[in-house]
């Protein structure tokens, strides 16, 4: 019988959590570690924070989203000249030393950025599931109202879950693949007011990116062949029916509401296009 169990304990000699999914004493590969392989959309983004302490700000213009006003663009054009102005004002005045830790700062900006967006990510994305696990623990998973939120993505989260889903099925579950050998944890399962199943991933980013869902078809696949465990492999919840389709919810949105993926046959595809590009390049 085949016995899987998933490891977070800290590595005695890296200090660091391990994060390992095993099958039999043997890892798998983790979803998160094979989707590295694709990219994400963040090229300009990261070099928009690096030149960012040089002095640049964003242009605005009619392509901008939300779309500006005229005067918002006339505004940005003074405000843009004045910062680069200040920010040539201030490398002048540096030497060649400091002007070296400038560059070294503005190269490490993105990830600075990203390393505090992880750690705010990690509380939202625990809110997130606490709410949904309350739901199942004292509603029978059926949506609730709160009167107070510590998070106001949380409040918008539970308002749309009242108006389109039945019930949370269940929260932060393991599962894992032996025809793949791959392991992941999956956010929450719910079915919706049709009485479809959804896999819905929280994800900290504005936007839900391609692979956000080819991550959610990983967990299909697993859950779907061997159910919802917990870390010690016990089965906690069996599939009643198919996975209909996906969601995430970028919970770094302005007013964040899950995103909707319907093409299960092409994101599974996806993923084991990735699991091979992955072990390939291990």
């Amino acid at each position: 019988m085949n016995k899987y169990k998933f490891d977070n304990s800290i590595d005695n000699q890296t200090g660091k959590q391990k994060h390992l999914h095993t099958l039999n004493g043997q890892p798998l590969y983790g979803n998160t570690s094979v989707l590295n392989v694709i990219s994400k959309p963040l090229t300009w983004w990261a070099s928009g924070l690096a030149v960012a302490e040089l002095g640049w700000q964003k242009e605005l213009n009619a392509w901008s989203k939300p779309k500006p006003t005229k005067e918002d663009i006339e505004r940005n054009k003074i405000e843009r000249l004045a910062k680069a102005e200040i920010g040539l004002q201030t490398i002048s005045k540096l030497n060649s030393e400091d002007y070296l830790k400038l560059l070294d700062k503005a190269y490490k900006a993105h990830s600075v950025k990203l390393d505090r967006s992880a750690d705010a990510g990690i509380d939202m994305h625990e809110a997130l599931e606490l709410y949904s696990n309350y739901c199942i623990e004292n509603n029978n998973g059926i949506p609730m109202l709160f009167q107070k939120y510590k998070f106001i993505q949380v409040e918008i989260f539970a308002k749309w879950a009242e108006k389109n889903v039945k019930r949370f099925i269940a929260v932060e579950g393991y599962c894992y693949s032996e025809k793949l050998w791959t392991g992941g944890i999956f956010d929450c399962l719910y079915e919706d007011s049709e009485g479809k199943f959804v896999m819905l991933d929280f994800k900290s980013s504005k936007e839900a990116y391609l692979s956000h869902f080819i991550q959610n078809a990983a967990l299909d696949i697993e859950v779907s062949e061997n159910g919802i465990l917990d870390t010690e492999g016990n089965l906690i919840y069996q599939l009643e029916k198919p996975i209909s389709y996906y969601a995430v919810l970028p919970f770094g949105a302005e007013n964040p509401e899950p995103q909707f993926y319907y093409d299960l046959v092409g994101a599974k595809k996806g993923f084991e296009a990735a699991l091979t590009l992955h072990k390939l390049m291990s």
